[in-house]
């Protein structure tokens, strides 16, 4: 993942930042507008360049952005899940059923 911000992120219709995407959504994280420190923090956490996840909850203006990779899930502060771009992947979703949950 890189550290800095491309000229223009969504210039390609397909990348997207996880912020947009919604619950079910499976993505592969692309590139990340966060400095070096998060982008780090994040790769210890599983969540790095070329992952795939799932999203379990939607980004909400004060909720997280909950996230599947394998079998960890983290929480993503709005800000945070704004700064991850991903392309959406067309496979079903497999989560755990209680990904289901309706959204706040």
């Amino acid at each position: 993942m890189t550290d800095h911000a491309p000229q223009n992120p969504l210039a390609n219709p397909a990348l997207r930042p996880l912020s947009e995407l919604r619950r079910g959504d499976r993505a592969i994280v692309r590139e990340t507008r966060l400095d070096a420190e998060h982008t780090a923090t994040l790769a210890a956490m599983g969540l790095c360049a070329s992952c795939e996840l799932t999203i379990c909850r939607a980004s909400g203006s004060m909720s997280p952005c909950i996230v599947q990779i394998d079998a960890t899930r983290l929480g993503l502060a709005p800000e945070v899940a704004q700064k991850i771009l991903a392309t959406i992947v067309t496979k079903p979703c497999d989560c755990p059923a209680d990904c289901t949950r309706p959204q706040d």
